[in-house]
């Protein structure tokens, strides 16, 4: 099963630790807006964003990742 960014991962890690958009922004030298739109699902981050992410929540890179559903499949 393939894994990938998780913007719910990212939202309820924050959350978590008792961080504001603004506070883990500033934490990784990012915009609130940019964390925002992460946490929406509006685009990726790259790997430098990930380890800062990762390092600013106190947990693995692997920690803001899920499984992927699979697709349906069709039976006939």
């Amino acid at each position: 099963m393939a894994r990938r960014f998780s913007s719910q991962c990212l939202r309820e890690r924050r959350t978590a630790a008792s961080l504001k958009t603004e506070e883990l922004a500033l934490r990784i030298g990012r915009t609130a807006a940019s964390v925002y739109a992460l946490e929406k699902g509006y685009f990726l981050p790259s790997v430098t964003v990930l380890a800062a992410l990762a390092d600013a929540l106190n947990c693995s890179v692997d920690d803001l990742f899920a499984d992927e559903p699979q697709p349906a499949q069709l039976v006939a």
